[in-house]
């Protein structure tokens, strides 16, 4: 049936499926791993067909960020199968100066 403009998302009714922030790196060794960084609750899932926020503060591990690690996938799951979503700003920022532990050299750690 098709979805109407009120419907509850499946993760707004049952809290599965809900939208999740997760990242994949292989290392030198050829290692794939998963982390789920973010996942939206159920109390501030949407309905379908509405706009929507969702933010986080994600913090990464040494090891996710390693300047040997192949590669860093950062990506977006966990809607049902047949459900777009249209991704319309995508923010990815520093934290402040103020949370180095040198702030005149931000860049050393």
């Amino acid at each position: 049936t098709p979805l109407t403009f009120e419907q509850p998302t499946t993760c707004k009714l049952t809290g599965t499926n809900c939208l999740e922030l997760s990242i994949e790196y292989q290392t030198l060794d050829e290692s794939k791993h998963e982390q789920p960084k973010a996942k939206m609750t159920q109390a501030s899932a949407p309905n379908y067909n509405t706009e929507f926020l969702f933010g986080a503060t994600v913090q990464f591990t040494p090891e996710e960020l390693h300047d040997d690690n192949v590669y860093l996938v950062i990506y977006m799951s966990g809607p049902d199968a047949d459900v777009d979503i249209i991704l319309e700003e995508f923010t990815l920022s520093l934290p402040g100066v103020e949370s180095y532990p040198n702030p005149a050299d931000a860049c050393a750690e």
